[in-house]
C-alpha cells in the first residue's frame, strides 16, 4: 500500500508529514480533507504556501495541487490553507518512517486533549517527535505542547500516539518552551471542511 521511502521523495500517496514546497518555502503536508463544496485536497499552513492559486509541489518537483483557500490569523482565523488536489491520491495516514504510517481514525471536533496527554508531531524538519500536552496558550490561541520542533515542521499533523491515531491539530510554530498547534476544529471552521 505505501510506496514512500522518504519524506522528501515522490510518494505514490500523499499523507501527513511529507515534504511540500511552494516557491522557496518548505513545509509539511498536514492531513487530507474535503471542503463543503466537495473539493478534495489537503491542509497545511498558510505561511508555507503563501499565495492563492500557487502550485504546490511534493519533493523533488511533482506538482500535486493548487492553493485554493488561505485564511489569516490577522482576520481572527488560523494560519491555514487548503490545497486542491485534482488527480493525486490522498490518504488519511501519517508518514512516520520509510514504508511506516499511522492511520488517522478520528478527529478532535470538540475540545483539546487533557493536560499531560502524549502527542506526536510528524514533520519534515524533525521527523517524529513526541511530548505531552501542556494546555491552551491564551496569547497565541493555540495548543501548547512539549514536543520539539524546527523549521519545515509547520503544517505537520499533531496526533495521539499509536498505529491508529486521533488528529488533534496542525503544528504551526514554537518558542523556547513550547511547540504550538492549531486545533482541528479551528481549521475545519476556517477552511469550510466537511
Amino acid at each position: 500500500f505505501i510506496n514512500c521511502s522518504s519524506r522528501v521523495l515522490d510518494c505514490t500517496y500523499l499523507m501527513g508529514g511529507l515534504a511540500i514546497k511552494e516557491g522557496t518555502e518548505t513545509s509539511s503536508y498536514g492531513f487530507s480533507a474535503k471542503q463543503t463544496d466537495n473539493d478534495l485536497g489537503f491542509v497545511t499552513v498558510a505561511h508555507g504556501v503563501n499565495t492563492l492559486g500557487a502550485s504546490v509541489k511534493q519533493y523533488p518537483s511533482r506538482i500535486v495541487g493548487t492553493v485554493d483557500t488561505i485564511t489569516s490569523e490577522a482576520t481572527g482565523q488560523c494560519d491555514c490553507a487548503f490545497v486542491k488536489v485534482p488527480s493525486v491520491t490522498t490518504v488519511n495516514r501519517v508518514y512516520t518512517g520509510p514504508s511506516l504510517t499511522n492511520n488517522i481514525t478520528s478527529y478532535a471536533t470538540t475540545g483539546n486533549p487533557s493536560v499531560g496527554t502524549w502527542l506526536q508531531m510528524s514533520g519534515v524538519g524533525s521527523e517524529v517527535k513526541t511530548g505531552t500536552y501542556a494546555g491552551w496558550h491564551p496569547t497565541y490561541q493555540r495548543m501548547a505542547s512539549y514536543y520539539t520542533s524546527v523549521g519545515g515542521d509547520s503544517g505537520a499533523p499533531v496526533t495521539t500516539i499509536g498505529s491508529d491515531v486521533k488528529l488533534y491539530g496542525m503544528h504551526t510554530s514554537n518558542d523556547s518552551t513550547y511547540s504550538y498547534a492549531t486545533p482541528y476544529n479551528t481549521i475545519k471552521n476556517s477552511l469550510s471542511l466537511q
